[in-house]
């Protein structure tokens, strides 16, 4: 139940799915919890990272 609410939540354009631009405050929220004592991600840090795991497809899907 908290784990949809919180997929509601970042789910912004209701699509069921989450894009990249709408997981990268996610990937900052995470590193952020677990190195608080580390740097600060950047948007373009967490967009690369979704890249690399997603790979292509995910990038040209909502980019391209």
């Amino acid at each position: 139940e908290r784990c949809m609410a919180s997929f509601d939540k970042t789910d912004t354009d209701n699509s069921n799915a989450l894009e990249p631009n709408e997981l990268w405050n996610e990937c900052v929220d995470l590193v952020a919890f677990a190195e608080p004592d580390g740097p600060p991600l950047t948007k373009e840090d967490c967009m690369s990272f979704i890249y690399e795991v997603g790979g292509p497809q995910v990038m040209s899907t909502h980019y391209g």
